[in-house]
């Protein structure tokens, strides 16, 4: 396992955290999320040679709160970019973060 996959997928499983809430990116249900977070996901863990788990949440907050408990061993996720969010994800170390604007 090369530092980049330990670091990003710790248990060998790369973990992404897909807000279906937020249909600017990403729809679907849960047994089958689609849009572009969905997208990123699936190129990163295919370039880094990791199987995938997509975690699906209703709302960002649901999904924040598995990174804040630690339900998750690094979470990967989109968000629209709001300045409080923006102030408060820059501070967790274990997210790496995809911004989406609306039109």
């Amino acid at each position: 396992m090369t530092t980049v996959q330990a670091d990003l997928a710790p248990t060998g499983v790369l973990r992404a955290s897909i807000n279906l809430g937020n249909p600017v990116l990403a729809n679907g249900t849960p047994d089958a999320p689609g849009g572009v977070t969905v997208d990123i996901a699936r190129e990163l863990a295919k370039r880094l040679d990791l199987p995938l788990q997509l975690v699906c949440f209703d709302a960002a907050r649901k999904s924040y709160e598995a990174a804040k408990t630690k339900n998750m061993d690094k979470m990967i996720e989109a968000y629209r970019q709001k300045p409080h969010r923006v102030r408060r994800k820059a501070s967790r170390r274990n997210s790496v973060g995809r911004k989406g604007m609306m039109s």
